[in-house]
C-alpha cells in the first residue's frame, strides 16, 4: 500500500511538471548524482544485489531524461567553472560512479556512450590492484551462502555473525577475519556474482573512453572518521597517488567512502589540499550553489528505488521539500 502511495505522488508530480519546474529554475548551481553498481533488469533478482546499483533500463531512460532536460558536464569541468567563479550553465548536472564495479565499463560507458554524457568513476584503488571484490560485497556474499545452507560449520556461521558493522569501526578490524573466511569460502563465487560484483582493472580503467574520468575512494574504501590520523592520511594520499601513476593524472577528484556528514571532517579536506585534490564530494543530499565548500561537494544518491518519476523529483528538489520516505 505504502509503495502504490509512493508512486502515485511522484506520477502525479511529473504529470503536473513540478519537477521539471524545479529544474528549470535552477540557476548557477551543480546537481551531482551519484551512482554505485549496474546491473541488468533480471539480475535484481539475485538477492546478494545491492539496493545501490541500478538497472541498465533505468539508467538509460535517466540519461536520456538528463539529455534532453538538464546540460550534463565533467565534474572536473564543473568544479574548475566554480573554482572560477565562472557562471554555470542552466541546469548543470554531473554525473559519479563509486567503488570502480567492472560494470560501470560494461553497462553504463555504453548508455553514457549514446547520450554523450561525461562521468567521473571514483577507485577503491586495493580492489583495483589485487581483483579482490569490495569489502561489503564480500561479506554480503558470505552472509548469502550462510543463511542459504552453503556454509555449514556452525563456528564460520558464528564468525560471520560476529563480524562488527563496518560502517561503525576500522575497516582494519573488520579485513583480518573476514581475509581469513573469503579464503576459506571464495571458490563459490558463482559467474553472476563475477559478473557483477568484480572491481574493474587498471587495463580496464585505461581503455574507456575519454568522456569516463577517475577520481580516488581510498584505498581500501576505509570510512575515514573510523581510522587514526596516521591512516587517513596514507588512505587519501596513497589512492591519490596510485591514480596520478597508473592513470597519468594531474588533476584528481576525491569521493568520501559512505560520504555522510560524520565520515569525514576537516583534517580529512586539509590533507586533499596537500595533495593537490581538486574537489571532493560526499553522499550529503542537495545541490552546490557556486560558492559551495569544494572538498565536501553534496551529491544526489540514485539506487534501484529510483522510477524516472522518483528520478525527476530528485533533481526537482521535490524530495528536499518532503524528504526521501515517500
Amino acid at each position: 500500500m505504502r509503495k502504490f502511495v509512493k508512486n502515485a505522488f511522484y506520477q502525479l508530480v511529473t504529470r503536473l511538471m513540478i519537477a521539471r519546474t524545479g529544474i528549470a529554475f535552477q540557476k548557477n548551481r551543480l546537481q551531482i548524482i551519484a551512482y554505485h553498481g549496474v546491473c541488468l533488469p533480471e539480475d535484481i533478482r539475485f538477492p546478494w544485489v545491492s539496493p545501490a546499483f541500478a538497472t541498465t533500463f533505468a539508467f538509460d531512460l535517466q540519461m536520456s531524461f538528463i539529455k534532453r532536460h538538464m546540460t550534463p558536464l565533467s565534474l572536473k569541468n564543473a568544479v574548475a567553472m566554480m573554482k572560477k567563479g565562472r557562471k554555470l550553465p542552466e541546469r548543470a548536472v554531473a554525473i559519479t560512479f563509486d567503488d570502480g564495479y567492472a560494470n560501470n565499463l560494461v553497462y553504463a560507458e555504453p548508455i553514457l556512450k549514446k547520450y554523450e554524457i561525461p562521468a567521473t568513476i571514483f577507485l577503491a584503488t586495493d580492489s583495483i590492484d589485487n581483483g579482490t571484490l569490495f569489502h561489503f560485497d564480500r561479506i554480503n556474499c558470505l552472509k548469502y551462502w550462510s543463511e542459504s545452507g552453503l556454509v555449514s560449520d556452525e563456528a564460520d556461521k558464528k564468525k560471520l555473525a560476529d563480524l562488527p558493522d563496518y560502517k561503525n569501526v576500522s575497516i582494519y578490524n573488520v579485513e583480518a577475519e573476514l581475509s581469513r573466511l573469503w579464503g576459506k569460502f571464495s571458490h563459490m563465487l558463482d559467474d553472476d556474482q563475477k559478473r557483477l560484483l568484480s572491481p574493474m582493472s587498471w587495463q580496464m580503467a585505461k581503455k574507456s573512453g575519454h568522456f569516463i574520468d577517475y577520481g580516488a575512494h581510498t584505498c581500501g574504501h576505509a570510512i575515514l572518521s573510523r581510522i587514526s590520523e596516521a591512516d587517513r592520511k596514507k588512505e587519501i594520499e596513497n589512492s591519490v597517488g596510485k591514480i596520478r601513476e597508473i592513470l597519468e593524472y594531474d588533476d584528481i577528484l576525491f569521493s568520501y567512502p559512505n560520504g555522510e556528514k560524520e565520515d569525514f571532517g576537516r583534517f580529512d579536506q586539509e590533507i586533499l589540499k596537500r595533495a593537490g585534490v581538486l574537489a571532493a564530494v560526499t553522499v550529503i543530499r542537495g545541490s552546490n550553489p557556486l560558492n559551495s565548500n569544494l572538498y565536501a561537494l553534496r551529491r544526489r544518491m540514485v539506487s534501484l528505488g529510483h522510477t524516472i518519476e522518483v528520478f525527476e523529483a530528485e533533481l526537482g528538489h521535490i524530495r528536499d521539500l518532503i524528504g526521501r520516505d515517500i
